[in-house]
């Protein structure tokens, strides 16, 4: 198909400069060579730094390029910063009829279960007036974190993990969260090509460290050990958001998280179902002796619980330290600080939990134990069997799937 150029869009290179261009041999400093003529600048060239800096030596040898120019990115110009609103403007935002603040305040009370404070109003004042975000991208963003579980939207998840069925709790945590984690994914998808990409990111990033801090002040100390599992369950969708909004290495690590958390919590909950139909308590002080009562449940709990902490060489300590890895080339040294902070917390709070429960003697009280049942090992022991194998080796297809989903949010 004939494409018709536009005046002004057809770049004259003079046959020396071809010449020279041939001789040089170097397909970048033919590229940065028409995006000087093109842009008069190294402006919108996205491209690392030290490949700049090469091409350009290469057009500065052949004196293609001026000497003063370089690949260095100039400072950036600091954004102003958002206005600070007093309550006067909330309230005229409220009163007003014709705007639609009022009914977002409404939606965002309702779903987060509480009276909003004048701080509160003010940051979603913020969102809504400076940001200009409309009403349908932050009802975007409330909804699909509470149905995801981040902190402070977290409140359902503990309760409807805990009471459920655990075949149900398996379905939950393993799918349901999954399903609003995409809409999270792709949410930041549109922010990042309307240009909002930082935005979106920054905030993700900061209620992915929340969701962890609030899992680990829950989770030390934690006597419920399938309410244990749900604060888990708000750590690890914590991970993830901080994953998407740090994007580029860590994305992939993110969706790679994404699916060892799904098996090994499901793998979790099936094994918590076997423990409560024997023990017939949800009271992680009230179970103990598990490698002597259920030896099979007992060893498969134990190895859940070194897989949900990230503990080697299984798939989510992979997907953990693919994160790590991506938060310390940003230079994010606070941001990975803190993260490896909450995930010792959480490892030491669980750990207290999960070895009381399997060590100790046997119950006096309790008969001898009956042997398992294939039906109630055999899918635990699949999950964790492809936990392990994720540690070790990757299918391509699954690669490439993964590295497909991260590269819509630029992994």
């Amino acid at each position: 198909m004939t494409q018709s150029l536009l005046p002004g869009s057809v770049l004259a290179l003079p046959d020396q400069a071809v010449q020279r261009l041939i001789k040089l041999d170097n397909g970048d400093a033919a590229l940065l060579y028409l995006h000087l003529l093109r842009r008069n600048g190294l402006e919108g060239l996205p491209w690392p730094v030290e490949r700049k800096q090469a091409a350009l030596e290469a057009l500065q040898s052949q004196g293609m390029a001026p000497r003063e120019l370089s690949s260095v990115p100039a400072a950036p110009i600091p954004e102003p910063a958002p206005p600070e609103y007093a309550l006067e403007d909330i309230t005229t935002a409220l009163s007003d009829k014709a705007s639609t603040f009022p009914a977002l305040c409404d939606e965002v009370e309702r779903r987060l279960g509480k009276k909003l404070t004048a701080n509160d109003l003010k940051i979603l004042y913020t969102l809504y007036d400076y940001l200009a975000l409309p009403t349908e991208v932050i009802f975007l963003l409330v909804g699909y974190g509470t149905k995801m579980g981040l902190a402070p939207l977290h409140n359902w998840l503990p309760d409807a993990h805990s009471q459920a069925p655990s075949l149900v709790s398996a379905l939950l945590s393993g799918a349901l969260l999954n399903c609003a984690f995409l809409g999270i994914l792709r949410g930041h998808q549109i922010m990042l090509g309307a240009g909002l990409g930082g935005f979106s990111g920054t905030l993700l990033v900061f209620f992915g460290l929340v969701s962890m801090f609030v899992a680990a002040i829950f989770i030390v100390g934690q006597g419920h050990y399938k309410r244990m599992l749900a604060y888990s369950s708000v750590e690890h969708m914590g991970i993830l958001a901080l994953a998407v909004g740090l994007g580029g290495a860590a994305a992939f690590g993110g969706m790679l998280h994404a699916m060892c958390h799904s098996l090994t919590k499901c793998m979790l909950f099936l094994l918590a179902g076997n423990i409560l139909a024997r023990y017939h308590t949800y009271s992680s002080y009230d179970v103990h002796g598990l490698r002597w009562t259920m030896p099979v449940t007992g060893a498969l709990w134990m190895g859940g619980f070194l897989a949900i902490v990230g503990s080697p060489p299984f798939g989510l300590f992979v997907s953990e330290f693919l994160i790590l890895k991506g938060i310390l080339q940003q230079g994010q040294w606070l941001v990975a600080a803190l993260y490896m902070l909450a995930l010792a917390i959480i490892f030491v709070g669980m750990s207290v939990a999960v070895l009381r429960m399997f060590q100790g003697t046997r119950p006096t009280d309790m008969p001898e134990c009956p042997r398992e049942s294939a039906l109630s090992v055999l899918p635990p022991m699949a999950l964790g069997l492809c936990v392990l194998l994720l540690g070790f080796w990757m299918p391509d297809g699954v690669e490439k799937l993964l590295r497909a989903s991260a590269a819509l949010i630029g992994g």
